[in-house]
């Protein structure tokens, strides 16, 4: 497919060596009262990832519709140097609302609520805390850390390393343009709507 293309090319940009996961089909999943079919599915095929690198220091899971920034894994390295070592998670990009946010160094956060499910980092510690929520299967993937982020050593990096594209989002089953519902979705939050 092109997405599949579109990030081989950028790994290899990127300088990584990525093990492929083929994603759990939402056409053979069934949805919930909470999630459509697609959003099962990508959870699956987070948990999937999550379950085998239970005994890893960590993983790094990035979906297959991101760009990465120029010098990534420099600018990567440089974040990692700068966690302390009883980190849990770090999100390399995504959405966090006013106040979620907290200085921790020169290229990191502090998080406590991040949208964006799309690439980040997790130690094999707090993966069966992630795994005890993504189980519930109330929320999407991000939404379901969200619920535990502020039990966990989470951080951010301040710089986003990878953009989301803009495009088909076979979770959504629509056009998405991620900017746009990250906005939305801080409406939906602060009003309660």
């Amino acid at each position: 497919s092109e997405r599949r293309r579109i990030f081989e090319r950028e790994s290899r940009r990127a300088k990584l060596r990525c093990i492929r996961y083929e994603a759990k089909e939402g056409k053979k999943t069934k949805g919930n009262k909470f999630l459509k079919a697609t959003e099962v599915a990508t959870l699956n095929s987070h948990k999937d990832i999550l379950q085998q690198s239970l005994n890893e220091d960590y993983v790094c899971i990035f979906e297959d519709d991101i760009i990465f920034v120029d010098d990534f894994l420099i600018k990567l390295n440089s974040a990692m140097a700068e966690l302390p070592s009883d980190w849990d998670g770090l999100h390399l990009a995504g959405y966090s609302p006013d106040g979620s946010l907290q200085d921790y160094s020169k290229r990191l956060n502090r998080c406590f609520l991040s949208w964006g499910g799309y690439a980040y980092l997790v130690r094999g510690k707090a993966i069966p805390k992630l795994l005890e929520v993504l189980d519930r299967e109330i929320w999407q993937v991000d939404s379901s850390y969200c619920q535990i982020m502020n039990q966990l050593n989470w951080f951010k990096t301040k710089e986003m390393l990878v953009e989301h594209l803009a495009g088909y989002s076979f979770i959504q089953e629509k056009e998405v343009a991620y900017k746009k519902l990250y906005t939305n979705l801080a409406v939906h939050i602060v009003t309660g709507k």
